[in-house]
């Protein structure tokens, strides 16, 4: 009996050591079918016909296409892993390098990358254009040359530097914006499409606005191209106040006043429910 045991126990043994060798002969095979397929990626990754080497910019009218190419660039001659190169057609960064062009460039408003002929990276960019201006906290006695501005898309969106504009170019904007860096922020974005609505509706009165200012307390105040001032509050209904100012324009003694000589109102005051309140000289 005893006998028996023990050569039970040596054919355990041998098989377990017989499992053993066939288990490391499995790993030593998958690490070697392993390593020749990641060296075959290397290689295949590297190659000329699949990699990215031109980069063409469309739609841009503003943002240099150097500048542009530059980014896009960066990001292809990185690699991954030490290894693998981003340029390569089926593996280039393309979230990555849209993201950088839209952080560096607040003017473009959508990127779009596409990639051509296998080669070919092909970037269309939209720019913001410029419809308003923002100026500064307080609105000037006198508009002068050393005036920084900055232009604002129609969401209000402060994008880029402007340069000095004459009145009447564009609606010049004043108002406290509490970020130290101006690009890349909104201005009075609580009320900017309801003042924006308000200065249309009164346009359509043949009156022309030259600038808008806002108060910290949301009172606004519209400056019309006669010199005279709008007062109203910016989260007011504008259409309610724009039946108010169109019923004061027609009705005596204002109607007759303006009429005789546009230049002497002073101001119209909106900011008391239905009533209008104005002065002329």
């Amino acid at each position: 009996m005893r006998k028996e045991h023990i050569l039970n126990s040596t054919s355990f043994e041998e098989k377990k050591k017989k499992k053993s060798k066939n288990l490391r002969k499995k790993v030593y095979i998958f690490l070697f079918l392993f390593l020749i397929v990641f060296i075959s990626l290397v290689f295949v990754s590297r190659i000329e016909k699949i990699n990215i080497d031109q980069i063409i910019v469309l739609g841009n009218k503003v943002i240099d296409t150097k500048d542009i190419e530059n980014i896009a660039q960066e990001k292809l001659d990185q690699k991954y892993i030490w290894l693998f190169p981003k340029s390569n057609t089926f593996v280039f960064p393309e979230k990555s390098i849209k993201n950088n062009l839209l952080t560096n460039f607040k003017r473009l408003t959508d990127v779009n990358l596409k990639v051509k002929d296998n080669k070919i990276l092909e970037i269309s960019v939209t720019e913001r254009e410029g419809k308003y201006i923002w100026c500064g906290d307080v609105k000037p006695i006198e508009n002068t040359l050393d005036q920084k501005c900055y232009f604002l898309d129609t969401d209000g969106y402060i994008f880029d530097t402007a340069p000095y504009f004459s009145d009447g170019v564009y609606l010049k904007l004043y108002g406290k914006i509490n970020n130290e860096n101006k690009i890349g922020t909104y201005f009075a974005q609580e009320s900017f499409k309801n003042i924006v609505h308000f200065k249309d509706l009164v346009e359509k009165m043949n009156l022309k606005i030259r600038s808008v200012s806002i108060q910290e307390n949301k009172d606004m105040n519209m400056y019309l191209s006669t010199g005279a001032e709008i007062r109203f509050n910016s989260l007011s209904d504008v259409e309610k106040l724009s039946q108010s100012l169109q019923a004061a324009m027609i009705t005596p003694p204002f109607s007759t006043d303006f009429k005789n000589n546009p230049t002497s109102l002073l101001y119209i005051d909106l900011r008391f429910g239905n009533k209008v309140y104005f002065k002329f000289k």
